[in-house]
């Protein structure tokens, strides 16, 4: 596959993911344009980096650059900002406020950016070989070889992604390093080839039988496949797995992506595990009628659905029979709505036991033009606990919507 043809369509099957990882949507960057890729670097541009590193880009890599120059997305999926406007991960890495595959001017070498990292990594031995990856997802050690690489993604605090050179091969190898876990690949087309297999709709019965028989012998590939199946007739596949107890969140999340009345029905009569997530990837008026009569407003807000507020807050009337994080969330989808009627509810709620709650409640009051959440956000904010940095970052979230600044 050419590598423009490769790279849109990795961009247009991590995109089909998006909508159903909470709160999280992607960047406006990427809204905008409908795409996980930027505009190419130039031949020029690539050849004035490879002289400031010193030495030639691996060929399927420098080809990506040359179609799209870095990406609002990585091996981790799409670059994500939260329905409020945060960017995660923000990083300080790039210019390029949401990127996740750097640009190729802000490529730098792991030994440059980290080179505490790079030395952790050279103290491992090489006793057992070189560490290179003979497959994809391989995980890989010794980690040695990373202390040469090439940082080409922004970092995700315990996971870093580098382009690994070995002298006798003309590609270089992707390796992420994530806390005490590694995987790798060998080469940046291998890595865009297989997320984009991994994320191929399943459209046939016979593919979907083969990919559930891989599945029930324990092949963990299989079970992700599972959650892209799309052909309609294999509904009752699945609908016998949840029956039976076997797979049951994969099949929810297959039916959910079928989202016919009958993969619907299913999910509405067996409730499984998931059930919520994969009637948000249907979206279909069943699936968030469905949603509705279980009073799952968090689903309903992420389809848009006007009933999302009028849930929340008779899921309010009552905040100390329900778990904090309900309340909570309960009180974003208020802030959420626009609809200043909500602020006395929300008011009863500044004097709650929990922080995480007050501190949500508070931010929502400052989305509805109450100030007064502001000072709440504030005073919690001088403490050093969890509840109160997400004070702190709420403040600085307000502070730069004030100036314009939101990616």
């Amino acid at each position: 596959m050419p590598m423009a043809e490769l790279a849109h369509r990795w961009s247009e099957l991590l995109l089909r993911d998006v909508g159903v990882a909470g709160s999280w949507q992607p960047t406006q960057a990427v809204a905008s344009s409908g795409s996980l890729l930027r505009p190419p670097a130039s031949q020029e541009q690539v050849a004035a980096v490879e002289r400031r590193l010193g030495r030639e880009l691996p060929p399927s890599y420098r080809e990506f650059l040359l179609v799209s120059d870095g990406a609002f997305g990585d091996l981790y999926g799409v670059t994500m900002r939260d329905l409020d406007g945060g960017v995660e991960p923000a990083g300080p890495q790039s210019d390029v406020a949401g990127v996740a595959f750097l640009p190729a001017a802000d490529l730098r070498w792991l030994r440059d950016d980290m080179p505490w990292f790079a030395e952790l990594c050279e103290e491992e031995a090489e006793d057992d070989g070189d560490g290179r990856a003979t497959r994809d997802g391989q995980e890989v050690w010794p980690w040695a070889p990373f202390a040469r690489g090439l940082v080409i993604a922004t970092d995700k605090g315990p996971g870093t992604t580098c382009l690994v050179p070995f002298d006798d091969a003309g590609e270089w190898q992707v390796w992420n390093i994530h806390k005490e876990t590694s995987e790798a690949y060998l080469s940046f087309r291998s890595l865009l080839e297989h997320m984009v297999a991994a994320r191929e709709p399943v459209e046939t019965v016979d593919v979907a039988e083969r990919v559930i028989a891989h599945a029930l012998a324990g092949e963990s590939w299989a079970w992700q496949r599972m959650s892209r199946i799309a052909a309609p007739d294999a509904a009752p596949l699945l609908v016998a797995l949840v029956e039976q107890g076997t797979l049951v969140a994969q099949a929810a999340q297959g039916l959910g992506r079928i989202g016919t009345d009958e993969a619907v029905g299913a999910l509405e009569r067996l409730r499984p595990v998931g059930a919520e997530q994969a009637l948000v990837r249907a979206g279909t008026d069943r699936a968030r009628d469905v949603l509705a009569a279980w009073e799952l407003f968090t689903g309903l807000d992420l389809l848009g659905d006007p009933r999302a507020p009028e849930i929340a807050a008779r899921r309010l009337a009552h905040p100390a029979e329900e778990p904090p994080t309900l309340v909570a969330a309960a009180a974003g989808v208020l802030g959420r709505s626009g609809d200043a009627s909500y602020v006395p509810l929300l008011r009863t709620l500044t004097d709650a036991a929990d922080p995480f709650v007050v501190v949500s409640t508070a931010y929502a009051l400052v989305q509805l033009g109450e100030q007064e959440g502001r000072q709440i956000l504030a005073d919690h904010a001088a403490r050093e606990e969890g509840a109160f940095r997400y004070a702190r970052g709420l403040l600085e979230r307000i502070d730069a919507a004030a100036r314009g600044g939101l990616a």
